[in-house]
């Protein structure tokens, strides 16, 4: 596994060259592989070594649409985000999406398991239920700081991506106009691996 240090100068590096590509290519018009690492000798050590520590995760191939927005628990938004989930997830070459819309809520009391809608299905319109889902979904352990914004203005949606079913380039861009199509009406940003091919290659 790659050290800190060395993850830190593949990562600088890998910026570093899809700024220098995205002014070439403004240029030229050249067409962009799907990997942002691809510009990298293929046979660097430390390349290597960070590709095998992020295979397992599917770091290279997870497309992350971020969301912000005022009123992020209100019906309307948790409706967006849980249709654009649900839609992003059949897009062809999507092997999953993720969003705190979809994460269950599992309590245990004793030898007893209780699994729930951490957002209830469906969508409730009284305030009051939906301020009790905004403080359910900030206090869950797996949500609060990973797929929800502490301060409860945004969220972001993991979409893993499958190159074995369709190139990452072609499955990024339709997720991405997805996703505006979708959650319009807040900020939405593309990012991670795919979404940075897709910048580049745009």
């Amino acid at each position: 596994m790659p050290s800190p240090e060395t993850s830190r100068r593949v990562v600088a590096a890998v910026l570093g060259l899809l700024l220098l590509a995205a002014a070439v290519l403004g240029a030229r018009g050249a067409r962009v592989a799907d990997d942002p690492l691809a510009a990298l000798p293929p046979d660097d050590a430390e390349l290597a070594a960070f590709r095998e520590a992020a295979a397992p995760f599917g770091v290279l191939h997870t497309l992350l649409i971020g969301v912000e927005r005022d009123d992020l628990f209100s019906k309307d938004s948790l409706d967006r985000l849980r249709t654009f989930t649900r839609r992003a997830a059949a897009v062809p070459g999507v092997r999953e999406a993720v969003c705190f819309t979809e994460v269950p809520d599992v309590s245990a009391t004793g030898a007893r398991t209780e699994v729930a809608d951490l957002v209830p299905r469906p969508i409730p319109d009284d305030p009051l239920v939906l301020a009790e889902t905004k403080a359910r979904v900030l206090a869950h352990p797996m949500v609060a700081g990973q797929l929800a914004a502490a301060d409860g203005r945004a969220a972001l949606l993991p979409v893993v991506l499958d190159p074995a079913l369709r190139p990452l380039r072609e499955t990024a861009r339709d997720v991405a106009d997805l996703a505006h199509r979708e959650l319009e009406g807040g900020r939405v940003v593309v990012d991670g691996a795919p979404g940075a091919a897709l910048a580049v290659a745009n």
